[in-house]
């Protein structure tokens, strides 16, 4: 039986590669890696104030739910305040 409940320690962080900042960090609840998901992703990101990421696409939608914290990001070249 595959696992498929998972508490918040038991998923590790993940720091992005060159481009992001050094706090950034991206927790994967739901990904190939954490647990199998194949269609779905589902993490919490921590982003340092004033910094960023770096501009990347992803192939499928992607949508956020901001606890706290302004900021933007572009969207088909269109950008988009929260």
């Amino acid at each position: 039986m595959r696992k498929v409940i998972y508490r918040k320690e038991e998923i590790r962080g993940e720091y992005p590669k060159e481009g992001y900042a050094k706090d950034y960090t991206v927790t994967n609840v739901i990904s190939p890696n954490s647990c199998g998901a194949k269609y779905v992703r589902m993490g919490l990101v921590r982003i340092p104030p004033r910094s960023g990421g770096a501009i990347h696409r992803h192939t499928g939608e992607q949508a956020w739910y901001i606890l706290r914290g302004e900021g933007y990001q572009y969207v088909d070249g269109e950008k988009h305040f929260f």
